[in-house]
């Protein structure tokens, strides 16, 4: 099992983003249940974890309306402005606990989960499966083309109309074709038809002529045509014919359904090309098995295609924990009961309170436009282990170029600190788009604290190692991470533990001036800390100190994804960090859609680069070599929504 993706020696090769990967644990650890909740057990550990959070950069965790203010907006109107309570700024508790357990589920090796099980999509439909074709192969290409075309090359798609109706029994809409008459000489559903139009869709008559259909208004036939989107020298599109009314309907299994409203659907501006669950008649194409069974749909026959495999497929086999067993991360923060899978529940044991400002820069700074876009797995060459870096031995959702080999999943997906990087600039016209932000200021400083109840040594430790992290290192809180923004660096300045039997043996306790409320709390000495710390890393690997848990390999990458050091504010490291773009640039006025996905360096006289270049690992990419593109972003005349 691999699970660390190769070194990228060639810089014509090295993909750049601002996220890089964790890759997965050497193996499964899962640990006992939780210990019950209804009574303080003095063999383990509580008490609080004092925090200090410094911001290193600018931030944003988006804020409520006040009521008043809410009723006056539009409900999907987003607020601009941070968290805030009483006008002044807060860390609000659950986006700093969502920031610890996602790193404590990386430190003590849980697998990924929850993790999105829908089947993506294959994308660059239009490539080409030979190797040897170094301008259009693409590895997807010959899994996509095999599942639509037969043997001698041709397509191997029906056509059809899409139905949905509600189902009272099973109390949900359900999805059906409804094939298409079928020419009695010629055997065809559908036919080609030579046109300039764009994104149409409408009943039409015609009259077939061999593959091609004549439209016209004395035609005999009735059936739809389907015009697509622009691509360049297309101009043929497609013509249905009519629905068959003596043919049984085909249903249309909800996982395909899924997965087509996740990634499958084809939009223009008057939303005409996007089947919904309100769906009555509009005309399809799609592929069945021997069985007759609808496999995948689509708007025209080279529709957009599900792989077969999806994310939870790419997780290797003895990672995959039982769903009873307990992983370290739910442990300790808790998981919800499930009585159909016999899954026990347990509340957290860790609870974390808002960060209060405490010094710095307490106003929010001006407005800003930013494009706060969404992770996109379809790039597989990002999120799947790359054995190598060669296009023809990169690694699918299905497998490689053959559809051969199992594909495993990177890991845990953490963005680069890039504290001082300039927001991009960004079209305000385009408001399907784009977010509103008012962000918190670089130097703010929050005080917050974390209560424990009931943890063991291991437990503690690992949550002191996902807060104090190494020197240099930084976390991520909030939204706009992929933008630079959200870095924080977190101090531990107090560790207290609680006594349950001195804490409520007596209400109150005997100090200089008097009486006060008993706490039963004490301060964690330095040696207790290191302690806790080793326990956790003997419990991950047997013999190894907190110390020596950051030289594992894994351990590695995670470190060199935390760090926040002076090179990180560098324009250098911005550049080598960024995502890459596409557009017309603004000082060559002969180029146009320049496409850094197709070339390294600017202009066009760089060499022409293949497609699907892998990411280098987090540790290649921090030491900057000479294989890792640092060219900087070449001035737009549009911004590419980036």
């Amino acid at each position: 099992m691999q699970t660390f993706s190769a070194r990228v020696n060639n810089r014509e090769r090295a993909g750049r983003a601002p996220y890089n990967f964790v890759p997965l644990p050497d193996k499964l650890r899962t640990v006992e249940a939780p210990p019950p909740a209804d009574r303080y057990d003095k063999e383990l550990l509580t008490g609080e974890i004092h925090l200090t959070l410094t911001a290193k950069t600018k931030f944003y965790t988006r804020g409520m309306w006040p009521l008043a203010e809410f009723q006056g907006h539009p409900k999907e109107k987003q607020n601009p402005n941070p968290f805030q309570v009483g006008n002044k700024l807060r860390l609000p508790g659950s986006s700093i606990r969502g920031m610890v357990r996602n790193l404590v589920e990386i430190l003590s090796g849980s697998p990924p989960w929850p993790i999105n099980d829908k089947r993506l999509f294959f994308r660059s439909i239009a490539a080409v499966p030979d190797p040897k074709n170094v301008t259009s192969f693409e590895p997807q290409a010959y899994e996509y083309k095999q599942r639509l075309l037969d043997r001698n090359g041709e397509l191997n798609v029906h056509a059809g109309y899409i139905y949905t109706h509600w189902d009272e029994e099973r109390k949900r809409v359900l999805w059906e074709v409804h094939p298409a008459t079928t020419d009695p000489v010629t055997g065809r559903q559908w036919y080609r038809y030579r046109t300039f139009d764009k994104w149409l869709s409408k009943e039409v008559r015609f009259n077939p002529d061999g593959e091609f259909a004549i439209v016209t208004p004395a035609g005999r036939e009735t059936g739809w045509l389907i015009c697509s989107g622009p691509m360049p020298r297309k101009t043929k599109q497609w013509v249905v014919r009519g629905e068959d009314p003596a043919a049984s309907a085909l249903p249309i299994e909800d996982e395909l359904v899924e997965a087509y409203k996740e990634n499958g659907v084809t939009r223009d501006l008057k939303g005409r090309f996007e089947y919904s669950d309100r769906t009555r008649g509009m005309p399809c194409f799609y592929t069945v098995d021997p069985a007759n069974k609808v496999t995948g749909f689509g708007h025209t026959a080279w529709f957009r295609m599900a792989y077969r495999r999806g994310p939870v497929d790419a997780i290797p086999l003895e990672l995959r924990k039982d769903e009873k067993d307990w992983d370290f991360a739910q442990a300790l923060f808790g998981r919800t009961a499930d009585k159909k899978k016999n899954k026990e529940g347990a509340r957290s044991r860790v609870f974390f309170e808002d960060g209060f400002h405490a010094q710095g820069p307490e106003q929010v700074g001006p407005e800003e436009i930013v494009v706060l876009g969404q992770p996109k797995p379809t790039t597989y060459q990002h999120y799947l282990v790359q054995p190598a870096e060669q296009l023809d031995q990169i690694r699918h959702w299905d497998g490689d170029f053959l559809s051969r080999g199992t594909p495993v999943l990177r890991g845990h997906k953490l963005y680069w600190h890039r504290p001082g990087v300039p927001l991009p600039k960004v079209d305000p016209s385009k408001e399907n788009v784009i977010s509103r932000i008012r962000p918190g200021l670089e130097g703010a400083v929050f005080r917050a604290r974390v209560r424990f109840e009931n943890l063991r040594k291991e437990e503690l430790g690992a949550l002191i190692t996902a807060l104090a992290l190494p020197r240099d290192c930084a976390h991520h809180l909030g939204m706009g991470k992929p933008l630079g923004l959200g870095s924080f660096r977190i101090e531990v300045p107090l560790v207290l533990l609680m006594s349950p039997e001195k804490r409520y043996g007596a209400f109150l306790m005997p100090t200089n001036e008097g009486f006060e409320l008993n706490c039963g709390l004490r301060p964690v000495t330095p040696e207790e800390l290191v302690a806790f710390r080793d326990a956790f890393a003997d419990w991950y690997q047997k013999g190894l100190n907190g110390d020596q848990i950051w030289g594992l390999k894994r351990f590695q990458e995670l470190k060199a994804l935390l760090t926040c050091g002076a090179e990180q504010a560098t324009e250098r490291w911005w550049n080598a960090t960024r995502y890459l773009e596409f557009g017309s640039p603004e000082d060559y006025k002969d180029v146009k859609n320049y496409n850094e996905y197709n070339q390294v360096g600017y202009p066009e006289n760089k060499p022409k680069l293949q497609k699907r270049r892998p990411l280098p690992p987090a540790t290649q990419v921090l030491q900057m070599g000479d294989e890792i593109p640092k060219e900087k972003r070449p001035r737009f005349v549009k911004h590419a929504g980036r």
